[in-house]
């Protein structure tokens, strides 16, 4: 283990994960398994080993086999038992000869060998290290699927448990962090330790520090492709209706499936916010990597250009030291910015694709749903 890790090594963490807590109420998850786009009619192994297959998933499999061939409870028994091997099989002739219920049999393996999954896990966890392109929130998701299949538990209402689960998920995520989006987290994750913290406010800290990274080198670093490179699309909203019911319009070209009309309940800084956001996500889903996003919209372009990084440099303040308004909007936009290479114009540089997305626009704004009957929806 890293540094982090390393703060808690005198934790025994197999046997702390392995222990019952009483009065818990917990689901036990499945472990994630590995389908076979063909089905099999075999039956696989299982030793019990370490090395061996995971118990849960060998159960699954096999189940799968006999959901296919359609055997009954007895059968599964039956047949199960034939593919049993090394420990697994003198387990059995030990403990378990007399048992005739299929699913009682079925617990009682599970929980004499559910360590060797738990083991295996945890093994993942040690070797997990965030992907260069892979985000902050990725990455912490992946920690926190591990940690439940390593516990067996997806609730846990004890709350000393609780704690110690934060802290081994902290000390994973900042030793598998990248290392330039490590080195640009402050004491906040230390300060967080004292006291019941909050991981979610964590994982949006850290993100916030890795997006704050990306800018800075994009804003140092040359960009030499080509505006020919890129796929354009054209930006735009209506205040048709009134202040708080806008429409917008996302303008790839004529007759394009993807463009969009959108009507909105929010005020045009928001709807701008969400044309923006909704052109990437249209790009992303019909696999373009290179958008060029044409606008005429400042609110959009002066983040992009002016306002993001010391937004994110004072933890979503203005200079004046008031909190910036929709920020959730704003984190919405640098998430879906992820994975895909954006460039910004300010439209007066290029009219063409205007009148086509204004139109668009006003179409959204006449969308409009009663109120009542939008939020019914």
């Amino acid at each position: 283990m890293g540094s982090m890790r390393n703060a808690y090594q005198s934790v025994q963490l197999p046997t702390v994960l392995a222990a019952t807590i009483s009065g818990m109420n917990t689901i036990v998850l499945p472990t994630n398994l590995k389908y076979l786009y063909k089905p099999r009619k075999t039956l696989p192994s299982f030793s019990g080993s370490e090395n061996g297959a995971l118990v849960q998933d060998w159960f699954q499999e096999c189940e799968n086999v006999a959901a296919l061939l359609g055997w009954h409870d007895a059968n599964m028994l039956q047949k199960f038992l034939t593919r049993l091997r090394g420990d697994a099989l003198m387990y059995h002739r030990k403990n378990l000869t007399y048992v005739e219920d299929y699913c009682t049999w079925r617990s009682l393996m599970i929980e004499k060998f559910i360590q060797n999954d738990r083991n295996y896990f945890l093994g993942q966890l040690e070797q997990l290290r965030q992907k260069p392109n892979q985000s902050v929130m990725t990455f912490a998701a992946e920690i926190d699927s591990l940690l439940v299949k390593a516990l067996g538990l997806a609730v846990i209402t004890d709350k000393s448990l609780k704690m110690f689960c934060f802290r081994v998920k902290l000390a994973y995520l900042i030793d598998g962090l990248r290392e330039d989006v490590r080195k640009g987290i402050d004491s906040f994750l230390f300060e967080y330790m004292v006291g019941f913290p909050s991981w979610s406010r964590v994982i949006e800290h850290v993100q916030d520090v890795e997006w704050l990274t990306d800018l800075r080198k994009k804003q140092s670093t040359r960009n030499s492709s080509r505006s020919c490179d890129y796929v354009k699309v054209y930006l735009a909203i209506s205040g048709y209706r009134g202040f708080n019911e806008t429409g917008y319009g996302v303008f790839f070209g004529e007759n394009d499936c993807k463009n969009v009309s959108q009507f909105e309940y929010h005020t045009g800084n928001v709807s701008s916010i969400k044309a923006a956001i909704t052109a990437i996500k249209q790009a992303k889903t019909h696999g373009i990597e290179r958008l060029m996003i044409y606008t005429n919209l400042e609110y959009l372009l002066k983040f992009i250009g002016e306002w993001a990084i010391p937004w994110l440099e004072n933890a979503w303040r203005k200079p004046s030291g008031k909190p910036v308004k929709n920020v959730n909007h704003w984190r919405e936009l640098l998430a879906a910015l992820e994975g895909i290479d954006v460039k910004w114009a300010d439209l007066a540089n290029n009219e063409n694709g205007y009148h086509e997305a204004h139109a668009l626009a006003i179409n959204g704004s006449r969308k409009y749903v009663p109120r009542a009957t939008y939020y019914a929806d």
